[in-house]
């Protein structure tokens, strides 16, 4: 089988490897660990193992969902701050979205930086219970602030929240619960109805044009498969 179905190998990965004459699963076993690990680093034993079919995660029918996570690996290794910014705003938007749906807050956010080289870094942070994309937002620029190398390009950047919990009658759902419930209520309707990607924030857009709004005016999207406002 070709060595993109190895789970967790993604789109630049397989460039790489293939920039280097494997194709197929079975030529990453012929290459051997060493190498692997000097292609790749720790990630390379790792795809070395899997490989050979071997991963020490447990197995198991059923288990409650502990965390929400996405990531974006960009087809171009990049530092631009801007650019970065705008993705974590996407991505914690994203799954703040997912976790509303789920009927459940997050008492823990997290960010992850993938580097060039495949290094890759994470750093999280515990927060009041809360369900606001603005929360999630805050705090994933902060723990990227914290944690990124500004001299070296990334390749990956992800965002994950966890410490979930269902006891909402007990916690702080929203910073200003009386102005910002109905405000993501509303937004979240209008996903439901348009798709996931008919109303986003423009700090999250990558135009010269979104640039000149405030960094948490909310924006159409006019292209959704629904042309309906």
């Amino acid at each position: 089988m070709p060595i993109g179905k190895i789970p967790g190998c993604g789109s630049k990965t397989v460039e790489l490897l293939q920039a280097k004459g494997l194709r197929l699963i079975g030529d990453v076993v012929k290459n051997g660990p060493e190498k692997l690990e000097h292609w790749l680093g720790k990630w390379g034993l790792d795809l070395y193992r899997k490989s050979l079919g071997q991963d020490n995660g447990a197995v198991t029918p059923y288990h409650e969902q502990k965390s929400i996570s996405s990531e974006e690996t960009f087809s171009e290794d990049t530092n631009d701050i801007a650019f970065l910014e705008k993705e974590i705003s996407r991505l914690a938007e994203k799954i703040g979205y997912e976790l509303r749906q789920d009927g459940k807050l997050a008492g823990c956010v997290a960010i992850k930086i993938r580097y060039e080289n495949f290094e890759t870094h994470t750093r999280q942070q515990v927060i009041d219970h809360s369900a606001s994309d603005l929360v999630f937002i805050r705090k994933a620029k902060a723990l990227f602030h914290e944690a990124y190398d500004r001299s070296r390009k990334v390749r990956l950047i992800g965002v994950k929240l966890s410490q979930l919990d269902t006891d909402v009658f007990q916690m702080n759902l929203f910073d200003n619960p009386e102005q910002d419930k109905p405000l993501f209520n509303a937004i979240d309707d209008i996903k439901k109805q348009f798709g996931k990607t008919a109303l986003f924030r423009a700090g999250a857009q990558n135009t010269a044009k979104d640039k000149a709004r405030k960094p948490d005016d909310l924006w159409i999207n006019r292209n959704a498969n629904n042309k309906n406002e």
